[in-house]
């Protein structure tokens, strides 16, 4: 079985599900084979503004890149017009979920052999900046981490069970409690147990948050006294 299929059958039977009960909330598959190794010998993440002066342009609203101090610094692509099912193979590159803006939120797409590896590292209370394109910056603080176990992976009829309190989800159910909520932004890779790899999905859900204290003051460091002296002239 070649890696497209494979990925495919990570969220099929939410995309069978969506199609037929709801036909715009599709979500795009994250699951691959694993890799053995993942960011062994990672170079140091440069800081926010490096990394913000790196990123290519996009159009105007497009997310063009997601930070997270000391855990992560990724470029985002975006989706191909109407293909809310792809998610890039680069390495170290996310993919914009641009489906979750019809909903109005944001959501950000990874396969968990790559990039998407890093959001298990992530945690509540992780503050993420998500750059946009011309280098504005918003950020978000994750305030759920929620884990599912799909109980048949390849089914169209599949239900899933939170890791959390075993209650069973629809796939559709599982969609409009994730990026059907609106107003925030959801990470989403899958998870591999043991050989099955699309055995389940994770989702770090994230709210609006005001840009972090340490952040504020760097930028009040670099602000040179002459220069409000000129600006108040």
């Amino acid at each position: 079985m070649n890696l497209k299929k494979l990925s495919f059958l990570c969220l099929w039977p939410l995309l069978v599900t969506l199609m037929v009960t709801q036909p715009a909330a599709r979500i795009p598959v994250t699951g691959l084979a694993p890799a053995a190794a993942l960011h062994e010998d990672a170079a140091p993440l440069p800081t926010l503004e490096d990394f913000t002066a790196s990123l290519n342009p996009a159009q105007d609203g497009q997310i063009t890149g997601l930070y997270v101090e000391n855990k992560l610094a990724y470029p985002v692509v975006q989706q191909p017009a109407e293909d809310a099912g792809f998610v890039s193979s680069l390495p170290d590159t996310l993919t914009e979920f641009a489906l979750a803006r019809q909903f109005g939120g944001r959501g950000i797409l990874a396969h968990n052999h790559l990039a998407g590896a890093a959001f298990e590292q992530l945690a509540a209370g992780d503050v993420l900046a998500v750059i946009l394109s011309g280098g504005q910056t918003q950020y978000y603080q994750i305030n759920a981490v929620q884990r599912y176990q799909a109980l048949s992976p390849t089914s169209p009829q599949s239900k899933f069970r939170s890791l959390a309190d075993d209650s069973l989800l629809t796939s559709s159910q599982l969609f409009h409690q994730t990026y059907g909520a609106g107003g925030g932004l959801v990470l989403q890779t899958c998870i591999a147990q043991g050989s099955e790899l699309s055995w389940g999905r994770l989702f770090l859900l994230a709210s609006p948050s005001s840009a972090p204290a340490e952040t504020v003051d760097m930028a009040w460091d670099r602000f040179n006294l002459a220069d409000y002296i000129v600006l108040t002239q």
